[in-house]
């Protein structure tokens, strides 16, 4: 790694003098350009980025009046993409996700899909969202596990979907696993 020597040259150095601490500010700077982007000699290419890396931020940047910012935060533990614009509306970009269990993912604009598992629910039970929608969710769709083939009902109780849950009813006494994906907007902060 090659140092970066600020104020070099002086109005009044030798440039021999100087060659030194000029062969090194030159080397650094080739350093931090071979960094993700294409070879200088690569006239077709030139500017262009081979991979864009992105340091984890603690929190959002401060934004620019008029620009937009791409960063990368912790968000429950795991690194996101997230874009700020220039109004300081933030849209996550990306979201880590197992679908086997509760979870939730988030498209540009704020689309959210929420999905998740009840176990045991007898008769009713109020299903709480694994995070809280801007509004009441769009849609909930929900369905059942079950080890016969027994036709049981399932429904959402009318007017129940709000932006923390859900009440279902069934018409099984037995505890059964209940699945369900929801769609909303995404909490705005």
């Amino acid at each position: 790694m090659s140092t970066y020597f600020n104020n070099i040259p002086q109005p009044d150095d030798d440039p021999t003098d100087s060659q030194p601490q000029l062969l090194s500010n030159f080397q650094a700077i080739l350093n931090a350009q071979d960094r993700n982007h294409v070879d200088f000699n690569d006239l077709a290419n030139s500017g262009r980025h081979e991979v864009i890396e992105l340091k984890q931020q603690a929190s959002n940047p401060t934004p620019i009046s008029g620009f937009g910012d791409l960063f990368v935060r912790d968000d429950s533990g795991t690194q996101n993409l997230f874009f700020l614009d220039a109004a300081s509306k933030e849209f996550q970009l990306t979201n880590a996700f197992n679908p086997d269990t509760n979870g939730r993912a988030t498209l540009p604009g704020g689309l959210q899909f929420q999905w998740g598992t009840r176990f045991g629910v007898l008769n009713e039970g109020t299903i709480p969202f694994n995070t809280e929608f801007n509004d009441p969710a769009f849609n909930v769709q929900i369905s059942e596990e079950r080890d016969n083939n027994k036709v049981r009902s399932l429904w959402i109780f009318e007017g129940s979907i709000t932006a923390t849950n859900f009440k279902i009813r069934t018409d099984d006494t037995s505890g059964r696993i209940i699945k369900w994906f929801a769609v909303g907007l995404k909490k705005v902060t």
